[in-house]
């Protein structure tokens, strides 16, 4: 199959293949294959005598000798090498002309492509059928040798009207295939001479017609030729179902508008998928000449308002100006709800904003879907100089507008001064931002634009309208240190949460780990011991950092008052727990040297569950309970430790005097059933021994 498919390649035009698929004929078994690619003559004819003293001559000329594993003929490998002789030689014997590859390509179709017009000639004059197709696609002769641009093999070719007009299941019609390259103004004549269809089908896999084709490449010439053959110039064809017309302007072809139009091509055809007219296409890509043709031939400037959108949106200065000239609606909006305005505002194109404004813009207008306007546009591209042009036309800054929150996000500092100059409310939120201007500033680290908007007037304690987030808050989720300072110098409170559920802008640092911002919190009076009472999660800030390990800000903390002791609202977690079951050991030295009781919390426990050897050494050391049982908790330290078998634990337990028959809780089990379970002998012998020296006198149950 892989020289069938590599030949495939070839005929579509991958021509580096070629000498590939001669050099693969020597691994093949066959000689005779690799005496045909080879053009080896006498070996060909020694093999091929041979054959015929055995009266296999002409099967052996058609298939080769021996088990080739190949798909391609011998005549097939001639065609290849362009060996013309040997190619004759194999027809003599009887090989069959029309035989195909395994996966199409007939060696007519071969000779086509190596352009040897003796080899066309020996496999017409042995019948080869001028009318086969590629099995699996691909090309007819005819169309490899239009797309080739050799008129004498086309000549040779050329007969059957029936034939040529019929729809290819190819890659495009003969006719296609030669308008598609520059240079092939004779084959067109050719084929048109030979009676091929002018307006014939291009294929069923193609987009474009021969006439389309040639608008597209701008070959005027040809175009010509087809429009004198009666080619219709108003066809479109799929994907876009695009006129030739359409073609012409997309691709700058001047010459070739001119033609179509002579002809009468419709200048305000509509592309049924993309809705684009030939004016549309022209104003896309600034063909001036074109715009202008077009517009002479009464061409709908104001169509759906695309064509001055499309300029202003590309920047095309000339274009604009002519359609201005020529009527275009300059407030009349486009598909997706803009108008030409914001398309010039957004791409920054100065000078096209100022003729827009000249002709009667809506320096207001908004955008149907999303409410922007012209000015919120310039302010999020950055553009400083439009941004001071539209407001010296009368763009509105008021509290509706969004432009102010806009320019923040964007971090565009200069507009955010000018905005500011012009009116634009520093507390505003904008018709479509639930946050201040101030808040999206600080969550953005922008402390320029922090610095005038406190300068203007900015509520440092404002709330979003949904989320309630103050700018304090969201300065201290991102961790910029400086606007914090900032914004507790102007005022903002150290101790402001969304809600009584929420978390105070102390607990966020210190659960994220933002040293500086922690510290200065507390020096502006940040309570160390706030929590959100009633939330799922009350922790405070001290067992936030204790879980997540913040060394420094633990010992901030507890130097500025935290409680060691607190529990969490709901779980009852204290601090010394929750670097416990996280081997934390440095914040738990610092809590027990702190006072952190160390039966009141189940730490002991967490450590032996997740075993932290030094940690529960240290709280037997503080005197942790070896045999408590909190509430709550369905197993003792020894049990933990067996059910996970940490077996240095369990003997550092029972050294200190662990209940080795402490009976178990609600579902839970022995220590001794826990080691079972696990199958952990060493654990079971340890246990064992405890319970000998415990001069137990029941039965140690082992139950599973």
């Amino acid at each position: 199959m892989l020289y069938s498919a590599l030949l495939q390649v070839y005929l579509q035009g991958e021509e580096s293949l070629l000498q590939l698929l001669l050099a693969m004929a020597d691994d093949n078994t066959s000689s005779l294959v690799s005496a045909c690619a080879k053009g080896d003559l006498s070996i060909v004819q020694r093999l091929l005598e041979e054959a015929r003293t055995t009266g296999d001559g002409a099967r052996v000329a058609a298939e080769g000798l021996g088990t080739s594993e190949t798909e391609i003929t011998p005549l097939i490998f001639a065609c290849l090498g362009e060996h013309d002789a040997i190619v004759e030689c194999l027809l003599r014997a009887g090989a069959n002309p029309n035989t195909a590859a395994m996966n199409g390509g007939t060696a007519l179709q071969i000779a086509c492509m190596v352009q040897t017009e003796m080899i066309a000639d020996h496999l017409l004059c042995a019948g080869a059928d001028v009318e086969a197709f590629p099995v699996e696609g691909g090309e007819t002769a005819l169309q490899i040798a239009c797309r080739k641009g050799n008129q004498r093999i086309i000549s040779k070719l050329l007969g059957d009207v029936d034939i040529i007009n019929q729809v290819e299941t190819g890659r495009a019609s003969a006719l296609r295939a030669a308008c598609d390259f520059q240079g092939k103004d004779a084959i067109v004549v050719r084929l048109l001479e030979a009676g091929i269809d002018a307006n014939g089908a291009a294929g069923i896999q193609e987009e474009l017609t021969a006439l389309q084709a040639a608008c597209k490449n701008g070959q005027h010439h040809i175009v010509e030729l087809l429009i004198a053959a009666g080619a219709n110039v108003n066809a479109s064809a799929p994907p876009h179902d695009m006129t030739a017309l359409q073609a012409a302007c997309r691709n700058g072809h001047d010459a070739v508008v001119k033609h179509l139009i002579a002809a009468g091509a419709d200048c305000n055809a509509i592309g049924t998928k993309d809705g684009e007219t030939p004016l549309q296409a022209a104003c896309t890509y600034g063909h001036y000449p074109i715009i202008e043709r077009l517009i002479a031939a009464a061409a709908n400037v104001s169509h759906k308002s695309t064509a001055l959108y499309v300029a202003c949106k590309n920047g095309h200065d000339s274009a604009v100006e002519r359609l201005l000239a020529a009527g275009a609606n300059v407030n009349a909006p486009e598909s997706n709800g803009m108008i030409a305005l914001q398309a010039a505002c957004k791409n920054g194109h100065n000078s096209i904003v100022e003729r827009l404004l000249a002709a009667g813009a809506n320096v207001n207008a908004q955008e149907a879907v999303s409410g922007m306007t012209a000015l919120e546009a310039a302010c999020k591209k950055g553009h400083d100089s439009i941004v001071e042009r539209l407001l010296a036309a009368g763009a509105n800054v008021d509290d509706k507008s969004a432009v102010l929150h806009v320019a923040c996000k964007y971090g565009h500092d200069s507009i955010v001064e000018r905005l500011l100059a012009a009116g634009a409310n520093a507390n505003a939120r904008g018709s479509r931002f639930a946050m201040t201007a101030l808040q999206i500033a600080c969550g953005n680290g922008n402390s320029s634009i922090v610095e005038c908007l406190l300068a203007a007037g900015a509520n440092v304690n404002a709330q979003g309208a949904v989320s309630g987030m103050t700018a304090l808050e969201a300065a201290c989720e991102k961790g910029h240190e400086s606007i914090v300072e900032r914004l507790l110098a102007a005022g903002a409170n150290a101790n402001a949460r969304r809600s009584p559920l929420a978390m105070t802008v102390l607990e966020i640092a210190c659960g994220i780990g933002h040293n500086s911002i922690v510290e200065r919190l507390l020096a502006a009076g940040a309570d160390a011991n706030a929590n959100a009472q009633g939330r799922s999660f009350g922790m405070t800030a001290l067992q936030l950092a204790c879980k997540m390990g913040h060394n420094f800000i633990v010992e901030r903390l507890l130097a500025a008052g935290a409680d060691v002791n607190a529990t969490e609202a709901l779980g009852g977690t204290t601090a010394l727990k929750a670097a416990c079951e996280n081997g934390h050991d440095f914040i738990v030295e610092c809590l027990l040297a702190a006072g952190s009781n160390v039966d009141k919390c189940a730490g002991l426990l967490a450590a032996c569950l997740n075993g932290y050897d030094s940690i529960v050494e240290r709280l037997l050391e503080a005197g942790a309970n070896v045999n408590a049982r909190l509430s709550g908790f369905c197993m003792t330290a020894l049990q933990a430790a067996c059910k996970n078998e940490h077996v240095s634990i369990v003997e550092r337990l029972l050294a200190a005097g662990a209940d080795v028959n402490a009976p178990p809780a609600n579902t839970g089990k022995t220590a001794l059933e826990y080691a079972c379970q696990q199958n952990d002998k060493t654990i079971m012998q340890r246990l064992l021994a405890g319970v000998q020296r415990s001069n137990a006198t029941e039965p140690v149950a082992m139950g599973a």
